[in-house]
C-alpha cells in the first residue's frame, strides 16, 4: 500500500514519539593483510528509540536516540530530525569539531511523500574545518569540502530482511567531496598543502517503508 500524503514528513515516515526497534545480528569485521584476507564475526545489538519531542527552529523536532552495542564495545548517537512541511531535515554528524564535540551540519534530508525519480541535493558543501579523519589531531585539522550531495527515489520494490518482506521505496545517496587529512600530513612530511588532499566518494542505499 502507497500513502500520498502532503507535509507532515515525520508522521509519513513514521517517526513518532516512543517508537522503539531492536535490531540483533552480527558485524564482519575485514582487514586486508600481506597474507590475505582475514575477518571476524562478533554479535550485534542496535536500539532505536524516538525519545524526544520540541520544537527546533520554529518547527516540529524529534530527538533519536541509538545504542549499537558489540562484544568488545558500544557506540551511541543521538540524532535531531525536523520537518519543514513536506521535508525532514536532519542535523548530520560528519565528524568533531575544534572542540572534540559532535560537528553536525543541517541537511535536507527526506523529501515526503516518496515519489519515483525525485531528488533533491542534501545541502552539504564546504569548507567545513574539524576532525573528520578521526585521528583526534588538535595540531592539525581538517579541511572538508562537499562537491556531491545528491538524493533520489530509484524505485518501489519487495525487500527480505529479518523482520519480514515488505514493500518499501529504495533511495539512493551519492556524496563526493574532498579532503585536507592531518592523517595524510602526518605520514607525508612537509609538503605543501595540496599533497595532503583526498577525494572522497560514497553512494549508499536506504530502503523506507513509509509509516514504518
Amino acid at each position: 500500500m502507497i500513502w500520498l500524503v502532503v507535509g507532515q514528513a515525520l508522521n509519513y515516515l513514521g517517526i513518532t514519539d516512543n517508537k522503539l526497534f531492536e535490531y540483533g545480528g552480527w558485524r564482519r569485521d575485514s582487514t586486508l593483510a600481506p597474507i590475505g584476507n582475514s575477518g571476524s564475526y562478533s554479535t550485534k545489538v542496535e536500539t532505536l528509540i524516538v525519545n524526544q519531542s520540541f520544537t527546533y527552529n520554529g518547527h516540529p523536532g524529534k530527538g533519536i536516540y541509538t545504542a549499537v552495542y558489540y562484544q568488545s564495545g558500544s557506540n551511541i548517537i543521538e540524532d535531531t530530525v525536523y520537518e519543514v512541511a513536506d521535508t525532514l531535515r536532519r542535523l548530520y554528524i560528519i565528524g568533531k569539531n575544534t572542540s572534540g564535540g559532535p560537528y553536525k551540519v543541517d541537511i535536507k534530508a527526506v523529501v515526503t511523500p516518496f515519489s519515483i525519480n525525485n531528488s533533491w541535493r542534501l545541502g552539504l558543501s564546504g569548507p567545513y574545518v574539524g576532525d573528520f579523519d578521526g585521528d583526534n589531531s588538535t595540531q592539525y585539522y581538517d579541511t572538508l569540502w562537499w562537491f556531491a550531495d545528491t538524493a533520489k527515489v530509484l524505485s518501489y520494490e519487495n525487500v527480505t530482511v529479518p523482520a519480514g518482506t515488505f514493500s518499501a521505496y529504495k533511495m539512493w545517496v551519492r556524496l563526493k567531496g574532498r579532503i585536507w587529512s592531518s592523517v595524510i600530513k602526518t605520514n607525508a612530511g612537509n609538503l605543501g598543502f595540496d599533497p595532503y588532499s583526498d577525494s572522497l566518494l560514497r553512494d549508499y542505499y536506504i530502503w523506507w517503508v513509509p509509516k514504518l
